[in-house]
């Protein structure tokens, strides 16, 4: 009948069109380490984000809020401009686009990179006004 084909499964099974798994040819623990310091990296600057809001600002939900509103807004904005593979969905955690280069997941990376210098530079000139 030929309605239902099998085939014998080859050696490497392993998914190929995801940007992380360009280190799959090195092995497994490269692969995973490689994308749990990624995720761990985005999470700092997030984090610090938040932490940097909250000597800015008195109160500390919206400082808290802040890095989850850039989140979103920068993924909503970057699909509007047609450039997805710039948003943070698709470089923090790059499982919903085809495989780019390794670089593309730095655009938004060193963005929030100067947000968090440009907060820096305001909280070191505000020392004596943080709300801690």
């Amino acid at each position: 009948m030929g309605i239902v084909e099998y085939s014998n499964s080859s050696g490497n099974n392993q998914p190929s069109n995801v940007t992380f798994s360009q280190f799959l040819k090195y092995g497994d623990s490269t692969y995973f380490f490689a994308y749990a310091i990624w995720v761990t990296l985005n999470a700092i600057v997030y984090t610090t984000i938040s932490f940097l809001l909250m000597l800015i600002l008195r109160r500390t939900f919206i400082a808290l809020s802040v890095p989850f509103l850039i989140y979103h807004i920068f993924n909503f904005v970057a699909g509007i401009l047609g450039v997805a593979r710039y948003s943070p969905l698709s470089t923090i955690f790059p499982f919903n686009i085809e495989q780019q280069s390794l670089w593309t997941v730095l655009v938004p990376f060193a963005f929030l990179i100067i947000i968090c210098l440009i907060l820096y530079l305001v909280v070191i000139r505000n020392k004596e006004d943080w709300m801690i």
